[in-house]
């Protein structure tokens, strides 16, 4: 895991270790929304500092992390939270054109294949461009998740995808 910044360490480190023998942290419902409640409320940089402890690969090192990016897209699921859930939406999908890993930003567009509006088109869009297959894909299933919306986007993609990618995107477009 990259060095984690100062702020997202007192993220990570309000959520309890494992255990022996249990693969889940047991995060109690009500500490778990306060924590989620506190990063949303320090805003983007707090959110930014949580993806950017993302590893450069997904070997299990950074739970933390990734329980931490996909609770607040939990937590904001909720109908009195659309403008948390906007700014997280937008904050996410900025975060794929930032210079980070392709696994971090696969991780990101995995999370946004659950919550993602129109708005994250483009971001998600770029990401079809990549040589990374599961990026691709991630981003393609994000698209799909979106619908109309991103036809236009894909169809553009599409002309200029060989390979894996030209699957990926035929396979949104058909899914569409």
């Amino acid at each position: 895991m990259p060095q984690v910044e100062s702020a997202a360490k007192i993220w990570l480190d309000r959520i309890p270790n494992l255990e022996d023998g249990r693969r889940n942290p047991g995060l109690d419902p009500t500490v778990a929304a306060k924590l989620f409640d506190d990063i949303l409320a320090e805003g983007e940089d707090a959110i930014v500092n949580v993806i950017d402890s993302l590893g450069e690969s997904d070997n299990g090192k950074d739970w933390k992390t990734r329980l931490l990016l996909h609770g607040l897209l939990i937590h904001t699921g909720a109908k009195d939270r659309e403008k948390g859930r906007e700014r997280l939406e937008l904050v996410y999908a900025k975060s794929l054109g930032d210079e980070r890993a392709d696994s971090a930003k696969t991780f990101v567009a995995m999370q946004l294949q659950w919550f993602a509006t129109a708005k994250a088109v483009p971001a998600l869009a770029a990401q079809l461009a990549s040589k990374d297959i599961p990026l691709i894909n991630a981003a393609a299933a994000a698209l799909t998740a979106i619908g109309k919306p991103a036809v236009d986007s894909l169809r553009k993609a599409q002309a200029n995808a060989t390979g894996d990618a030209k699957i990926a995107i035929d396979h949104a477009l058909k899914q569409i």
